[in-house]
This record gives C-alpha cells, sequence and structure tokens, in this order.
C-alpha cells in the first residue's frame, strides 16, 4: 500500500519527497523563505492556502517551480507586501519542460496606488505551462519571458491591470475560456 509520511514544515515534505510522489499540504501554511519545487512532483494543496511572508528584498518569489511540476487545489497569497518591490507567486524557470497549475488560485490584490509590482505567474521561457480552471487576481497576471516557451490558459479567471505579457522571443500564449478583467 501507500505510506504517509508527515513534515513539520512543507518545504521539507517538498524536499523529502522523490519524482513521481505527491505532496499533500494538511493545513495552511505561512512561507518565510521560497519554497523551490525542483523534482518531478506534484503538490496538491488540498484546498488549503500558502501565505508568502518572506523577508528578502528585490526579486522575491512564493513557489519557484525548477522541474517538471505540478501544483493543484491550492490557494497562493501574500501578507501585506511583503518587503520587497517585485513579487512572484509562481515562478516557473527555464530548466522546465512541462508545468501544470491546475485549479490554483493566486490573491495578490492591488490598486493603482500600489507603486509595488505583482505577478501571479511568470514563466522564463522553454518548455509547456498549462494553467486551468485557476484564478489569479494581481497586478500582472501571466507573464513570460526567454524564448520558445508556451503557455496555454484555459478556463481560468485573471483580474490583473496587465492580464497578459508575452515578452522574448519565440514564446505563444494561448488563451481559451474564463475570464479576464
Amino acid at each position: 500500500g501507500e505510506t504517509t509520511v508527515y513534515y513539520a514544515t512543507l518545504a521539507d515534505a517538498v524536499a523529502a519527497a522523490t519524482s513521481g510522489q505527491t505532496v499533500k499540504l494538511l493545513a495552511d501554511t505561512t512561507l518565510t523563505e521560497t519554497l523551490v519545487i525542483d523534482k518531478a512532483i506534484t503538490l496538491d494543496g488540498n484546498g488549503k492556502k500558502i501565505t508568502a511572508n518572506l523577508s528578502d528584498t528585490g526579486w522575491v518569489y512564493g513557489v519557484r517551480v525548477q522541474a517538471d511540476a505540478t501544483i493543484k487545489n491550492l490557494t497562493i497569497d501574500s501578507a501585506a507586501a511583503n518587503n520587497s518591490q517585485y513579487f512572484i507567486a509562481v515562478r516557473v524557470d527555464s530548466t522546465t519542460t512541462n508545468v501544470t497549475l491546475d485549479s490554483v488560485t493566486i490573491d495578490l490584490p492591488y490598486s493603482a496606488s500600489n507603486a509595488a509590482y505583482r505577478w501571479g505567474v511568470y514563466a522564463f521561457g522553454a518548455g509547456k505551462l498549462t494553467i486551468k480552471d485557476s484564478a489569479i487576481t494581481a497586478k500582472y497576471g501571466v507573464s513570460t519571458v526567454g524564448t520558445n516557451g508556451t503557455i496555454n490558459i484555459t478556463d481560468t479567471t485573471i483580474n490583473a491591470w496587465g492580464i497578459a505579457e508575452l515578452g522574448g522571443t519565440g514564446n505563444t500564449m494561448n488563451i481559451s475560456g474564463g475570464t479576464l478583467n
């Protein structure tokens, strides 16, 4: 049968997981450091919430995906504005070839008077990113730079000042269904 192991922190569980395994969040949690996913795992939020409360300055990431992975059934938000001018809820590195966000809610409220930059998802080219059945509220919804990346967004609501940003060369973004505000 399947073995269940409990860890003190989400970071500990992700670090201990091996490719192909699922890490399931059992309670809401606060991150004080970027959660790095560097292997092909599934992070199942189990309907729970991650709050990023990071003390770093400069470019700050809630979750940084460095390998093919799936993140599902999860809410990600940010405590206040952190200390950073630049916050990305989910950063997808160019080392990935296939990342999926499924039923993920990113909640980074913004206002015209807030000068801080808040991105829901930022992909750094190469590979394929699929976002489905999700909701993103941020100053910038989904952005990409780098080269030759593909982002497929399906049945997702994006509430943002900048809904989608396509930078770099050879990148494509396909949006179907959902709502863009």
